[in-house]
């Protein structure tokens, strides 16, 4: 019970709220993998702001949540509650996080191991009960590759006519149109769709980007139908209105109205704004 009222919290956005329902899970059954994943994602889901570059005073947060994802496999539970596969790809999201935060190097690889794991266990549908997680775990290598390819961006000059790796890119684009095709939920069909629609404008694909950007609004407005209020809609639209951001002016300068032709790197606003410039 303190499970599911520390889950319908968290549906909600109250993130202390269910943080103090999952503990109460932990105390009242000190072997209870599913509680100690919850408690640790709860945790990676406050910190989470610090996933970008120089807030590596995230990792001693985060190491808190991989204490307790470890915790949780060391634990007996059986198949049903699939606790490696829901570890995985917890590990992943918050060795991700610390890469995008500059906490080292190795966390990008780390982060690909335990998210490559996750869609071994899905085994391309051949276990269709993860078929959410799997959905999840495309959706953040996508992430990974953006990131590792815009790191390339910014160290590029304007005047590169190679904006990043293109084998990224397209490593990318394959990761998010998995996620698309395996996800069920509004919000995160919304910012896949918008992923799909940066990279579609970047490499020119105007056809793919303006389908994926319309893709993306329906997406956003079947979850704003579902829930609209709640503190966890809110936090989630503010991400989605940050990369809405960033999409359009991409959008507006590889894919301009009437057929024109882009201009020069070095007058790409969409360019500067990826630059924090």
């Amino acid at each position: 019970l303190a499970l599911f009222r520390g889950t319908a919290a968290a549906q909600q956005g109250d993130l202390p709220l269910a943080h103090q329902y999952y503990q109460a899970a932990v105390d009242s059954d000190p072997n209870y993998a599913r509680a100690y994943i919850a408690r640790g994602q709860i945790v990676f889901l406050q910190a989470r702001q610090g996933c970008k570059a120089g807030q590596t005073d995230v990792t001693a947060i985060l190491n808190d949540a991989l204490n307790d994802y470890s915790t949780a496999l060391d634990l007996p539970a059986g198949p049903p509650a699939a606790i490696s596969t829901k570890v995985n790809l917890h590990r992943g999201t918050a060795y991700l996080c610390l890469a995008m935060a500059g906490a080292g190097s190795e966390y990008w690889e780390l982060a690909k191991q335990h998210l490559d794991n996750v869609l071994r266990d899905y085994g391309d549908g051949k276990n269709p009960a993860l078929q959410y997680l799997a959905a999840q775990a495309h959706d953040r290598l996508g992430v990974r590759a953006m990131s590792l390819w815009s790191s390339g961006l910014q160290a590029a000059a304007d005047t590169t006519p190679a904006l990043g790796d293109p084998a990224l890119l397209n490593e990318a684009a394959a990761a998010f149109e998995r996620a698309v095709a395996l996800s069920r939920v509004p919000r995160e069909l919304a910012l896949t769709h918008l992923w799909l629609a940066l990279i579609g404008a970047v490499q020119q694909d105007c056809q793919s980007a303006r389908t994926h950007e319309q893709d993306a609004q329906a997406a956003f407005e079947q979850a704003a139908a579902l829930d609209s209020t709640s503190p966890a809609f809110v936090q989630w639209r503010d991400g989605w209105n940050q990369l809405y951001a960033q999409v359009m002016p991409a959008l507006t300068f590889y894919c301009p109205a009437a057929g024109a032709a882009p201009t020069g790197l070095s007058q790409n606003p969409w360019r500067q704004r990826a630059n924090g410039t």
